[in-house]
């Protein structure tokens, strides 16, 4: 042992260095509460972010064609349009679509030039940047709410199925929920013109709509603590610095004056396009948010009323200054007020509101808590030992519902992948055929060098893009399906693509002929094979998989059969059980053979 002189002194803070240290180390002053530090809290959402952008399907057609398609375009010259992209209606921003082709674009030049690598690389920096808004939508809420608040809605925004489904899909609802949990964060930590400018971002370069989870700010900033010069200067400066150059360049592209926010704004509401699209009843919506936030999406609505009940049974807290439960959860409500009533519902709606769900379901757990421990302190006063038990039991309530909430999102990621993975596994596969590193026998020749025709038909709608295709020298032509509404097609060739107006193009959802080819005009034809021996396929839609005489089966995986399926266990995966009482079909790449050559 050294000798007393020697040995070194425990360091001894000061309560201000003492305070700095809790708070470097989760702690919150005020609910004596513990919560993940911020650095610790992006580690492990970084990771679960990276996970959902390699393991992720893409669930929306809508996402390949109007937002994958045009970033191929810009980045390798080709893709397909769809008419929304057409000069002469000019729905879509391409100053949306060039933010995240970039980082490809720069990847593409100065590391690998491979294009499905840099699909998953854009997906990285999509989760990447989602884990960030997270973390700051969380350390908002521990200083506006409290550590245990903020411990809640991590663990949700962690776990939930839908956070991982919607963190890498490259959509501009997910944008926007991304600069949501931006601007509630910043509005959360005080910084307003920050907030007014990530709900600018939001509306004008993601999605217009998105302004009205920005409404709660601005009666916060204008009404309550009237910074009427504050939010007037951040929100010039958001016009100046956002739709000034999002115009520039948007016009450029189209050669002609574009606002594109303007223009989806006017055929989405005052002309009523979307029903084209097909309209759901209001249970799509509650299916859909039980399916992807399941009880977190079930608390989350009750929220208000649970919140207010608590608060009138507590009495009004001390804090004149806190923000106003009601006012943080405006913005989700009046999304839910909105948007359920909306004839035209799609589930990617919903994401820009998952993490405020997140928030609300914390809030309702913790005010759950306080009632039962209240109850328990007023009605069990006389019987200590009871009373004690009771207390003890009941601070594992947030416990148990963060696992239930858990093990129902696993499950639900789970069975997404098992039934729906194969589509992209099989495009994956496309690589090593174009590459010669599979010998195939009695298939046209498909190297990498020579002009091959991939077909799909009733598989259009999982194409997962041209980022999947081996070469430029491969080209994707449609078949005739059962589906009666319009294709996309081909941009054109040359250095104004975008400015050109293509033509058969609608706004209507019209079919157009000239989109599809002869199937003897195909080299490859993605296809799926339903299970069962049964009749397959009509006149429009006929299972070539089972045509051997013609196709050979290059690649199979499993896929899963929906109708022939129960509809909770292909919903939620349970082990053995939904391996029981699900059916797979099988997803096919086909190739022709050679003494069934295409006609030139």
């Amino acid at each position: 042992m050294a000798p007393r002189g020697l040995r070194k002194r425990r360091e001894i803070r000061s309560p201000e260095a003492t305070v700095q240290h809790l708070r470097n180390h989760g702690f919150k002053e005020g609910d004596g509460e513990w919560a993940p530090g911020c650095f610790a809290a992006f580690k492990v959402l970084v990771s679960i972010r990276l996970a959902s952008a390699v393991w992720n399907g893409i669930a929306d057609c809508d996402e390949t064609y109007n937002y994958w398609e045009p970033a191929h375009f810009l980045i390798y010259g080709f893709g397909f349009q769809t008419w929304e992209y057409s000069p002469e209606y000019a729905l879509r921003s391409y100053a949306y679509v060039a933010l995240h082709a970039f980082p490809g674009l720069c990847y593409a030049w100065l590391i690998q030039w491979n294009p499905m690598l840099v699909f998953f690389f854009l997906r990285c920096v999509l989760g990447f940047a989602c884990a960030l808004c997270e973390v700051y939508f969380y350390s908002g809420i521990k200083e506006r709410f409290g550590a245990r608040c903020g411990r809640m809605t991590l663990g949700l925004l962690l776990s939930s199925a839908g956070m991982f489904h919607a963190a890498t899909a490259f959509l501009p609802s997910s944008f926007s929920m991304y600069l949501t949990m931006l601007a509630m964060g910043a509005w959360f930590n005080g910084l307003y013109e920050l907030a007014v400018v990530s709900v600018a971002i939001s509306a004008l370069l993601g999605w217009p709509f998105a302004a009205i989870l920005g409404i709660p700010i601005a009666v916060d900033v204008l009404l309550r603590k009237q910074l009427i010069w504050r939010f007037t200067k951040a929100s010039v400066i958001s016009l100046l610095v956002i739709l000034a150059p999002m115009t520039n360049l948007d016009s450029y592209m189209y050669g002609k004056l574009v606002i594109a926010s303007w223009n989806i704004i006017k055929y989405n509401v005052l002309g009523s396009g979307s029903e084209l699209y097909g309209v759901e009843p209001l249970s799509f919506y509650v299916l859909n948010g039980f399916l992807n936030m399941n009880i977190a999406f079930l608390a989350a609505l009750v929220a208000l009323p649970i919140v207010t009940f608590e608060r009138t049974f507590q009495g009004p807290k001390k804090d004149t200054q806190a923000l106003p439960v009601w006012l943080a959860l405006m913005g989700m409500y009046l999304w839910i007020l909105i948007f359920f009533s909306q004839p035209h519902k799609e589930e990617r709606f919903l994401f820009p509101i998952y993490p405020l769900i997140c928030l609300a379901a914390s809030m309702t757990v913790e005010s759950a808590l306080n009632l039962a421990s209240d109850l328990i302190n007023r009605h069990l006063s006389d019987f200590k030992t009871i009373k004690v038990k009771a207390v003890e039991g009941i601070k594992w309530f947030p416990v148990a519902f963060l696992l239930v909430s858990t093990l129902l999102s696993v499950s639900r990621v789970a069975a997404v992948y098992k039934g729906y993975h194969g589509a992209l596994e099989v495009y994956m596969e496309m690589g090593e055929l174009a590459r010669g590193e599979r010998a195939e026998k009695n298939v046209v020749d498909l190297s990498a060098e020579r002009n091959t025709t991939l077909c799909l038909g009733k598989e259009w709608h999982r194409f997962p893009s041209s980022f999947f295709l081996p070469s430029r020298k491969w080209r994707v032509e449609f078949l005739h399906s059962e589906f009666r509404g319009l294709l996309p097609k081909h941009y054109e060739a040359g250095i104004n693509a975008t400015s050109i107006i293509p033509t058969g193009m609608n706004d209507r959802n019209q079919e157009e002929e000239s989109r599809y080819v002869d199937e003897s005009a195909c080299d490859l034809i993605i296809d799926y094979d339903p299970s069962g021996d049964d009749d397959c396929g009509s006149a429009r839609e006929p299972c070539y998989s089972r045509d051997l005489s013609t196709w050979i089966k290059l690649h199979s995986a499993p896929f899963l059969d929906a109708p022939k399926s129960s509809k909770l266990f292909r919903s939620f995966y349970v082990p053995y059980l939904s391996d029981r009482k699900c059916t797979f079909g099988s997803y096919d790449l086909l190739g022709r053979r050679i003494n069934k050559r295409r006609s030139s």
